[in-house]
């Protein structure tokens, strides 16, 4: 059985702020913390892609500067 969740403005702000900044399931834990309900990774990618926000597939690339400390840390 599917579930429903009514979803508030706050709620939908939150993501959208937040959504570039934090992994889906980041978000769905702290949405579920605050909400005091079970928000799945799912219902957030849906809430996510009905905001028309996407995000790019795939891993996340390093910055030029990120990725030479991790070298210079991976030297030491």
């Amino acid at each position: 059985m599917k579930k429903y969740k009514k979803w508030s403005k706050e709620d939908l702000c939150y993501i959208s702020e937040n959504c570039f900044k934090m992994k889906d399931r980041e978000l769905a834990s702290i949405l579920s913390e605050r909400t005091e309900s079970d928000i799945t990774v799912d219902m957030l990618r849906r809430q996510r892609r009905n905001l028309k926000i996407r995000k790019k597939r795939g891993r996340p690339c390093l910055d030029q500067k990120e990725a030479e400390i991790k070298e210079s840390e991976n030297e030491k």
